[in-house]
């Protein structure tokens, strides 16, 4: 079980559920209604987007899933925040051509700044990668036939990702989709969130899942880092592609939803 490494919630001796016994959609439900009533809940970790999201699960008495499966036996939980409103499903990993890799991907079309945060020189490439069959002069991506998926630059292929995976991941993380409502607030230094409400999201398909990244309903981002390039201490913070969609889209992959919290 996770430890919380913030100093303000060890304080207030909040301690989350013990791990699930049954994985049950109501031992869900249950739990999400009690961290309702709970009112405000002290974030644990960074104060970062993601950390919503860890915060709940720790919460709920989860373990970090760093796993291709769903957080709760076939649900997959996600937090929606009044400060994003989008939905990160999953990454891709690409497999680049001979020759090639995220590091020449970042240093071809990322920009050069100072990051103040990092006080180190960067590159960093985050932009968001459009869906179409028809060469452009930017980044965008395509599925070849019915095995592939294509990361182009006009013409030019850079990488593919195979069907098979994106296939594997929504199979493995998509099919059920808990969405859970948080308001965040800062006081004091110290960030807070609280359970709004939770919905289900069933009865889907991959075909589904494929109209939707072919009409542009799913967003495909990138935000790469290359860190003090050039040098012994060059470092990356990430190599993967991130598939997003809005929560107002949900229901164009999910034929049924419902109110649990």
């Amino acid at each position: 079980m996770r430890q919380p490494n913030n100093v303000y919630v060890k304080k207030m001796n909040l301690k989350p559920f013990p791990p699930p016994e049954d994985y049950t959609l109501e031992e869900l439900q249950e739990r999400l209604i009690t961290l309702k009533e709970s009112n405000e809940l002290p974030v644990i970790g960074k104060e970062r987007n993601a950390a919503i999201g860890e915060s709940l699960e720790y919460y709920l008495g989860l373990k970090k899933n760093i796993s291709k499966r769903a957080d709760w036996s076939n649900y997959e939980i996600k937090t929606l925040s009044n400060n994003r409103r989008k939905i990160r499903l999953f990454s891709i990993k690409w497999e680049y051509r001979s020759g090639y890799s995220a590091r020449e991907l970042v240093l071809d079309y990322g920009k050069e700044h100072f990051s103040k945060h990092l006080q180190k020189p960067v590159v960093r490439l985050d932009w968001k990668i459009p869906y179409t069959k028809n060469p452009i002069n930017k980044l965008y991506y395509k599925i070849e036939g019915n095995e592939e998926l294509g990361l182009f630059y006009k013409k030019k292929k850079l990488a593919k990702s195979s069907i098979n995976k994106l296939k594997q991941h929504f199979s493995n993380k998509m099919k059920k989709l808990v969405l859970v409502e948080t308001k965040n607030e800062s006081r004091e230094r110290k960030q807070f969130f609280t359970v709004k409400s939770a919905m289900l999201y069933e009865n889907t398909s991959f075909e589904q899942f494929l109209f939707a990244i072919k009409n542009n309903l799913i967003e495909m981002s990138f935000a790469l880092m290359l860190i003090e390039p050039g040098t012994e201490n060059e470092n990356f913070n990430n190599k993967s592609s991130t598939l997003e969609i809005s929560s107002t889209k949900l229901n164009c992959i999910y034929n049924l939803n419902s109110k649990i919290c």
